[in-house]
């Protein structure tokens, strides 16, 4: 008896997870992916300029 208590309260446990996680909607995903291109968007200067000093060094070089 004291293996269906254990197995009853893990099942029960699973089931209010999946409902749970099935209840979220598009939106959370949506603010989510609107954050990321905002991130990607505030760092790409930085990357940009990284970028061009790797290509002014290569030409440096190349030129020697």
């Amino acid at each position: 008896m004291k293996k269906f208590g254990q197995c009853f309260l893990l099942i029960l446990t699973l089931l209010s997870v999946v409902v749970s996680c099935s209840h979220q909607g598009a939106q959370d995903r949506a603010v989510a992916a609107q954050s990321k291109s905002a991130c990607i968007d505030s760092v790409r200067p930085e990357y940009q300029s990284y970028f061009d000093s790797v290509e002014k060094c290569i030409e440096k070089e190349s030129d020697k």
